[in-house]
């Protein structure tokens, strides 16, 4: 016979580079990771990186949805900025973080960074710690959120509660020239 087969899919609403800001009952379960957070990719699990630690950790389809969670920022949102100066950063490994052991995906340094519509202009410079220390030099051109403009005032007060140091750029990944 003729059979039709129907397929009921829910696709969660977050993508590759978003910010999110994880429930605090997740952060917890996941090795007290900071709640403020990048998605680095997205498959059969969400994988998010601390973008002032480091720190990786992958949630499951369980956890996503028990907990459920969307972006505050999304790639859209993402300003080009300049690296004017990188400082590689020696950090130590909290003990509740998970072992990963020496990746050479990301490596902490602390930028001076300005917005690429700034440059010259205005002369306003950004310090930031960043996890894309093995990828930067001075004089590329960076995407990152600017924190200073953005407007989410309820996760807001939720980080401050958390005493989470709010950045006021978090770089997301490198731009290459074309």
């Amino acid at each position: 016979g003729n059979f039709k087969n129907n397929y009921f899919v829910e696709i969660i609403p977050i993508c590759k580079d978003d910010l999110v800001i994880l429930p605090k009952e997740l952060a917890k379960n996941l090795s007290d990771i900071s709640p403020l957070t990048l998605i680095k990719a997205v498959g059969a699990g969400i994988h998010i990186i601390d973008p002032l630690t480091s720190e990786r950790n992958e949630i499951n389809t369980e956890k996503y949805w028990r907990y459920e969670f969307s972006a505050i920022m999304t790639g859209r949102q993402l300003v080009p900025f300049i690296v004017l100066s990188v400082e590689p950063i020696i950090q130590t490994v909290r003990p509740s973080a998970k072992k990963r052991g020496n990746s050479k995906k990301s490596r902490m340094a602390e930028c001076i960074i300005v917005r690429e519509s700034d440059f010259g202009v205005v002369d306003t410079q950004f310090t930031v710690i960043t996890h894309l220390g093995h990828i930067l030099k001075e004089g590329d051109t960076a995407l990152g959120y600017d924190l200073t403009t953005a407007s989410w005032t309820n996760d807001r007060e939720y980080l401050q509660k958390m005493k989470s140091d709010i950045p006021d750029v978090i770089l997301v990944r490198k731009r290459y020239p074309t």
